[in-house]
């Protein structure tokens, strides 16, 4: 950008000057003071409001710079009379304060840039005046009031005949649909905003459709489509030459391939959109690679290497003024300590998470808070106040059409109500989830939906109900190609099958778990699959065999620092020492376990444990 002098024009290159800047707003250039003494009387209005406006930091990221410049042109024209370029710099500055996630902000400036646009009767600037507020409301989960904000902007579309706003106004509409969990309404608009690009040979339109489409067949659990279309995308970024698209296109193909399971090739794509972020000095895009190498991490059960980047994602979105960002990053890292084992630390991040929430009005990110909080009080046995925050997450998501939210939702209260020994609620809230699922095309849902019901069936001991659930969770997965859906399944079989009185079916389904959760490198899947296998052996009265099994456990527990996990280790170990006849064995395994379960505040596993010393003190 050539620099020149506001009132004249001279340029440095062309007139051999030195420009200087207005000593105050540091932003608009001068070649004399003669010329800054007759620009004052109109500069100064623009350079107190500058002045007064200047919350920013002095050290600015270019985001925050692109608002402060764009807020002076926005001055500047209002005090020319350009009512034109005074409303296209509203529009510039809705978009650049949603970056930072300063929706208030960008709404306040959309709204500006909508009004001037209808009483200039300028209807191109109208609708895309409308396109934004839409997408500012979705990202807030204000879904409902986006499709009303997009139907608009496609009217008008519509009426004038332009065919790239109703594409636009497609994929818009495409991703309001998507907010409120209606995927396959979603994927329609969507393959219409494809359609349309590809007619006018928006090359740039094109690709951006074929990631919404993987973004659609992702969430309704169609996983290899996903990795279809997002590959679709990377040719196209790749072409025009979009680094920054390349690099969350990657993010988004390695997020898919981690509900795929290969959790190893889903950290090659993130740290492949890391090294890009870094390369083009996309920080907001680094921060979301960090976070999803830490989801990729958590996954591995890997917990603590999970918070080292979840903490890098966290201090990138402070950098850069990311507050929904900022919010994802304290959630992530409250999941991480409560699977750590220290749910006062997991409570403190989930409440920095819900403030950050409530703050800028993502009720999205806020449900999702509650039930990371409801979580972890079910956890540490306060499940009244679980059931609490489970209901306020409901309440939400229903409040947003979030049907996809509210399906979870159900299966969360139907866990609490579990706990609360409340069967038939809980059983009701199962079906509802799984009644939603089938509803909105959530495959990979209702395979989930299928395995609680098959637990829920399990508690109440109807075991047959059990088998038929667990296995339509089987098929399912099978069929999406779910490798890790498909261990869960199994391992669940297992557990049914001891209770059926077939430990040797058990025997069969464990192993297969087994071979999934090591062929995925899924370390915690494995521990757990190990303890559930001793405990066929045990059923079995082959006690070594289980011995060997519970040792196998407890030294991925210990590996991945999952404490709560360790303590079942060791109960399962002083149990099978209590079969082998050991009783000081099995009384030191069992008062670790003791302990352990107190430490991380678990009254089931403090219960067991005092169960099974006592258990032990009979025998002696």
């Amino acid at each position: 950008m050539v620099k020149e002098c506001h009132v004249c024009k001279k340029t440095e290159k062309t007139e051999e000057i030195t420009l200087f800047t207005c000593a105050q707003c540091r932003l608009i250039r001068y070649c004399s003071k003669e010329c800054q003494v007759i620009d004052w009387k109109a500069h100064k209005v623009v350079c107190v409001k500058i002045l007064s406006k200047r919350a920013l930091p002095r050290t600015l990221n270019p985001t925050q710079e692109a608002i402060r410049v764009e807020v002076v042109n926005a001055e500047r024209f209002r005090i020319a009379g350009d009512r034109v370029l005074e409303s296209r710099a509203y529009g510039k500055l809705g978009n650049l304060f949603h970056l930072l996630s300063q929706f208030g902000k960008a709404m306040e400036y959309h709204n500006k840039h909508l009004a001037l646009s209808k009483a200039l009767g300028d209807q191109v600037g109208e609708a895309g005046a409308y396109g934004n507020l839409g997408n500012t409301c979705n990202d807030v989960g204000q879904s409902r009031q986006a499709l009303a904000y997009h139907e608009k902007a496609l009217a008008i579309a519509t009426k004038i005949g332009s065919n790239d706003l109703k594409g636009r106004a497609f994929g818009n509409l495409g991703n309001a649909f998507h907010g409120l969990g209606q995927f396959q309404t979603a994927l329609e608009y969507h393959q219409k905003r494809l359609a349309m690009a590809k007619a006018l040979g928006d090359r740039v339109g094109e690709g951006e459709a074929y990631g919404n489409v993987g973004i659609d067949f992702h969430d309704l659990g169609q996983l290899k489509k996903a990795l279809e279309y997002h590959h679709k995308r990377l040719v196209i970024v790749a072409e025009i030459k979009d680094a920054i698209g390349e690099g969350r296109t990657y993010g988004n193909l390695g997020c898919v391939l981690r509900d795929l399971g290969d959790l190893e090739q889903a950290m090659w794509y993130h740290n492949k959109h890391l090294a890009i972020a870094k390369s083009v000095g996309d920080r907001i895009g680094e921060g979301r690679a960090y976070g999803n190498l830490g989801c990729d991490f958590y996954s591995l059960g890997q917990s603590e290497k999970a918070v080292e980047y979840y903490n890098m994602d966290l201090v990138i979105a402070k950098e850069v003024g990311d507050r929904v960002g900022e919010g994802e990053a304290c959630g992530n890292l409250g999941t991480a300590f409560r699977k750590l084992g220290q749910p006062q630390k997991a409570i403190v991040f989930q409440n920095k998470a819900l403030v950050i929430a409530q703050e800028v009005g993502d009720r999205v990110g806020e449900s999702r808070t509650y039930v990371q909080l409801g979580t972890i009080f079910q956890i540490i046995n306060q499940s009244e106040k679980a059931l609490e925050y489970h209901n306020k997450s409901l309440v939400i998501t229903r409040e947003l059409g979030d049907r996809v939210g509210e399906a979870r939702a159900y299966d969360n209260l139907a866990y609490t109500f579990w706990d609360l020994a409340r069967y038939e609620k809980a059983v009701d809230c199962h079906q509802k989830h799984i009644a939603i699922t089938r509803a909105v095309g959530d495959r990979t849902g209702e395979g989930r939906s299928c395995g609680n019901l098959g637990n829920a069936f399990y508690r109440l001991g109807q075991t047959q109900k059990a088998l038929e659930y667990h296995k339509k969770d089987l098929a399912i997965t099978k069929e999406l190609g779910d490798r890790a859906g498909e261990g869960r399944a199994s391992d669940n079989l297992g557990i049914v099958s001891v209770a059926l009185g077939q430990p040797e079916n058990a025997v069969v389904y464990h192993n297969e778990a087994l071979t999934i959760a090591m062929e995925l490198g899924h370390k915690e899947d494995e521990g757990r699959v190990c303890g559930n296998l001793g405990i066929a052996f045990s059923t079995l009265d082959q006690p070594e065999k289980a011995l060997d099994c519970h040792k196998r456990q407890l030294a991925i527990t210990v590996e991945l620092g999952h404490k709560g996990d360790e303590g079942r280790a060791r109960g399962n170990m002083g149990c099978v020492f209590v079969n082998l006849g050991q009783p000081e064995k099995a009384t030191e395994y069992l008062n670790r376990a003791l302990a352990i379960a107190v430490d991380v505040q678990d009254k089931n596993d403090e219960a067991r444990a005092c169960s099974n010393l006592g258990r032990v003190n009979q025998i002696q």
